[in-house]
Parts: C-alpha cells; sequence; structure tokens
C-alpha cells in the first residue's frame, strides 16, 4: 500500500528525481526476469509503483487532490500485500511492424505465464481477486475455508485387509479436504502389491504408506497380541519391499507400549529401527498402551522407563506418535508430569505426531503443550 503522504509534491519531485531515479533504476535491476528476448517481467513493490505514480504526476503535471488520489487508486494494486508476488510484463520489439505482428500473435500471453518452484508445482496467480475469464475453472467457495492441501500423516485405509480399522481412502482423503494420505502400518511387505493395486493406485486421494515392521501389517488393527513378536518381523524382507517401492513407502512403524514390552522387551522395536536404518527410513513409533498385560507374567514393566530406552534407539528425523495418549507409557508419566526426556528427544531431532485417534486425552494435551512441546505434525488417526 502506498500512502499519499509518502508522495512529493511536484516542486520537491523535481529538485530530489535525478537520486530518486538512480536509485530505482538500480533496484530494479534485482526485481526483473528477462523471458527469452522480448519479454520481461518486472516484479513490483512499494518503492517501484510509488516512483511510477511519482512519474505520472510529473509528466501530467497533476497537483490537485482529486487526480493524486486517483493515481493512488490506479497504481496502488500493484503492490504486493504481502501474500503474494505481483509482476508488470513488457513486450519490445524494436521494430514496428514485428511489433504489431507479434503484439496480435501474443494476445493473452499474460495468462498464460507462471512461477515454479523447485519441487512444487506451477503457481499461475495469486491476488485477493482474480478476473474469472481468466480461468479455466470458477468455482464459488463463498462462505467456505481456502485452505493448501492437506497431508494426513497417520491414517488407516487398508480397507476390509485391516478389518475394523481401515476406513475407504477417498473418504478419508479428498472428501474430507485432505488430498494426501499416509497409512501408518497396514500394508506389510507380504501384502504391500495389494494395498498399492486395490488401495493407492484407484484412489483419487495421494495415498503412501509407513510399511509395518509386522509381517501381518496391520491386520484387524492389531486386536491379536501374539502375531506381533519378534518371530513375526523379518528384516530383510521389509528392507526389500520398502527399498523396490519407494514411490510408496515412506517410513516404517512400529510400537513401544506396554502389552509389547511385557510379552517380548525392546527386541521388536530394535527390529523395526535396524529395518529403518538399513531402509534410510524414518521409524513411526507408537507410545502408549495398545495390548493388554499377558495373563502369565512375573513383574510388570515400568511404563515409565520405555520412553527413555526408546529414545536411545532412535535416530534424527524418527517418529514419536501419540504425545496426548490417555494410556499409560506415553509422554506423561504416572505421576502427571511431563517425561523429562521428551526434550532431549527433540533437541536430538525426533519428531512428534499427533496420532489423535481414540485415546487423545485434552488432559494430556494440555500438560504437554502447556510444557511447551508442540507436534510437528497432526495425524487424524482415523479408523474404524
Amino acid at each position: 500500500m502506498i500512502e499519499r503522504a509518502s508522495l512529493l509534491s511536484l516542486e520537491a519531485y523535481a529538485r530530489e528525481r535525478a537520486s530518486f531515479r538512480a536509485k530505482v533504476i538500480e533496484h530494479k535491476k534485482r526485481r526483473t526476469v528477462a523471458l527469452g528476448e522480448h519479454v520481461t517481467l518486472q516484479f513490483e513493490d512499494e518503492l517501484l509503483v510509488r516512483y511510477q505514480i511519482q512519474e505520472m504526476l510529473r509528466i501530467e503535471r497533476i497537483f490537485e487532490e482529486d487526480g493524486i488520489r486517483h493515481e493512488l487508486e490506479t497504481y496502488g494494486p500493484l503492490v504486493p500485500d504481502g501474500s503474494n508476488w505481483k509482476a508488470t510484463m513488457f513486450v519490445e520489439f524494436p521494430d514496428e511492424a514485428e511489433r504489431r505482428r507479434m503484439l496480435e500473435r501474443l494476445k493473452g500471453i499474460e495468462r498464460r505465464v507462471w512461477m515454479q518452484i523447485a519441487g512444487g508445482g506451477r503457481i499461475a496467480a495469486i491476488a485477493p481477486a482474480l478476473p474469472s475469464r481468466s480461468a479455466r475453472d470458477v468455482v464459488d467457495v463463498r462462505g467456505q475455508l481456502v485452505l493448501p492441501g492437506l497431508i494426513d500423516t497417520h491414517a488407516h485405509v487398508y480397507q476390509y485387509v485391516t478389518g475394523r480399522f481401515g476406513l475407504e481412502a477417498d473418504m478419508v482423503g479428498v472428501h474430507s479436504g485432505t488430498t494426501t494420505l499416509v497409512d501408518q502400518g497396514g500394508p506389510s511387505c507380504m501384502t504391500l502389491p495389494g494395498f498399492r493395486k486395490f488401495v493407492a493406485e484407484p484412489a483419487t486421494t495421494r495415498v503412501y504408506a509407513f510399511l509395518s515392521a509386522y509381517l501381518v501389517g496391520g491386520l484387524e488393527g492389531h486386536y491379536y497380541p501374539a502375531l506381533y513378536g519378534p518371530d513375526g518381523v523379518d528384516v530383510p524382507a521389509t528392507v526389500r519391499a520398502a527399498q523396490e517401492n519407494a514411490d510408496l513407502v515412506r517410513g516404517i512403524k512400529a510400537h513401544a507400549e506396554i502389552g509389547g514390552v511385557a510379552r517380548w522387551g525392546l527386541e521388536v522395536l530394535r527390529l523395526g529401527a535396524e529395518i529403518a536404518r538399513e531402509a534410510d527410513l524414518p521409524l513411526y513409533v507408537h507410545f502408549g498402551q495398545l495390548w493388554p498385560l499377558p495373563k502369565s507374567r512375573g513383574s510388570d514393566p515400568d511404563p515409565d522407563s520405555i520412553l527413555p530406552q526408546v529414545v536411545e534407539l532412535l535416530r534424527p528425523g524418527d517418529v514419536l506418535a501419540h504425545p496426548f495418549t490417555r494410556h499409560p507409557g506415553g509422554f506423561v508419566d504416572r505421576h502427571g508430569r511431563v517425561h523429562p526426556v521428551v526434550r532431549e528427544a527433540l533437541a536430538r531431532g525426533l519428531r512428534i505426531d499427533v496420532g489423535h485417534g481414540s485415546h487423545f486425552s485434552f488432559d494430556v494435551a494440555r500438560r504437554v503443550l502447556d510444557a511447551g512441546i508442540v507436534p510437528d505434525t497432526l495425524g487424524a488417526d482415523l479408523h474404524g
């Protein structure tokens, strides 16, 4: 936005014009991009537009307030508002006959310009209001929220195969305003081909997976703990499946919860960490009790001892899931205090995903957030 008070009077501008113009010319060099030999984009900002207004006032000898206000209203919208870029396109052909011919051919060229940042898609235009005549499709979103494509980092969409857990991918995805889903531990090295063919490929939603460390994957949502011991992990096969399906597999899923620790200690998690290291992928670790304690057992493990042991096994980029779980063995200990090792984990480059799910606790969430610990991602953990 250009303020009226920032404009100089005609007399003052006449005195300052030479130095101001030199400043603007130098400034333009850093904001001008040539698109071939004949087309140039000048990315506008407050200084360049203010200079343009001052020049128009000078050339037209405008000094009355109505005229000045008209120039401000005409050129002011060229200034970016902080959430977009705005550019003026210059099409230049020195020969007049060629210029006429080419300008006729180039009609509408301004609607075919786009910007692309490495790794992203093409951006045609960003503005509070865009003329509908320049759009391929017009969607009326009055009264709606317009958001970028959301990513759900914790989904369960291996429908039918994961029994009561698996939901239909597009219901969780694009029909819920989410363009990308990451299924957490549904497919395994054995069931990944089916996940690709029957879930990822048919879905309109972009679907990825964190491959289960267990051969059975997420069958019936882990209702049968006997299937998830060390004997149910095949490190070489899971590493191979992850590497051969790198377009689909973005990580490994494992568990660190008291029911499993009471049965096998941390052996299963160690195998999961080994898979993640060999595949060079992040390990996503479930915290909070999932399985019941075994009926025949000695002394129960201390749930508050699990998190510190697990952190020692993890690498930067690995993910701690369910920080707000109401179940024992999570971020908040049995005395209601946030475990001090959480800060150490963050300092070591570990990440936190909400994994909301069915065991989310608002009380635990408040304690964790009040301790200054904020998750990196907001996985919904929707399941049947």
